[in-house]
């Protein structure tokens, strides 16, 4: 077997990537056939292992402010139409292994969501107790955060990119540059034990 050439390279990137494939979706069949044929083509053994495996999905996920004014906040990524790979099917706004629920409370900013912000509320005299927490990403994993707010009693966390952090405040914006476009959202998981869950 030869090593790759960057055609090649290429091909099987834009194949791989070309539209989201979460494990337990039709996707990810079709993902997962494509590496086994080629795999075979190159003359390896192959063969394929089902596991069960818990994964989150959600049906919906609904962000509004509800005062002064009712306003719905935009939580998809609108299609970058340089970019094929979303133009088509991208995996909707959520956090891996979040609660479900329906929470009307008022919100109180957490900074990064660490415990030392807490201790800054504390000293304030801020309880973030039956409210939503808002936290930006960053200095840590979003599974502390989530954490930390429940620890503090809060019903709720949300988590926004700061473009200070890798945005616009950074230099140019994805297509025009590598940093984050305002638009974008973040996904990820917020698992916090050992292992599979």
């Amino acid at each position: 077997m030869l090593g790759p050439d960057t055609a090649s390279a290429r091909s099987h990137s834009k194949a791989l990537a070309s539209s989201p494939h979460v494990a337990g979706t039709p996707a990810q069949t079709r993902t997962a056939d494509y590496v086994l044929e080629q795999m075979a083509g190159w003359g390896l053994d192959t063969s394929r292992v089902e596991f069960r495996v818990f994964l989150p999905f959600h049906d919906s996920t609904v962000v509004e402010l509800v005062a002064p004014e009712r306003r719905r906040l935009m939580l998809d990524e609108p299609p970058e139409p340089s970019d094929s790979a979303t133009l088509r099917g991208i995996w909707p706004a959520m956090n891996g292994y979040s609660g479900a629920g329906d929470v009307t409370a008022p919100v109180i900013y957490a900074n990064y969501g660490l415990p030392e912000d807490y201790d800054v509320l504390d000293s304030l005299g801020v309880s973030v107790e039956g409210r939503v927490v808002l936290a930006r990403y960053g200095r840590s994993y979003r599974g502390i955060k989530a954490r930390e707010a429940e620890r503090h009693g809060a019903r709720a966390l949300l988590l926004f990119s700061d473009p200070q952090n890798d945005g616009y405040f950074r230099g140019d914006v994805y297509p025009a540059g590598p940093m984050r476009p305002l638009s974008a959202v973040q996904r990820g998981s917020l698992y916090n034990g050992r292992g599979d869950p």
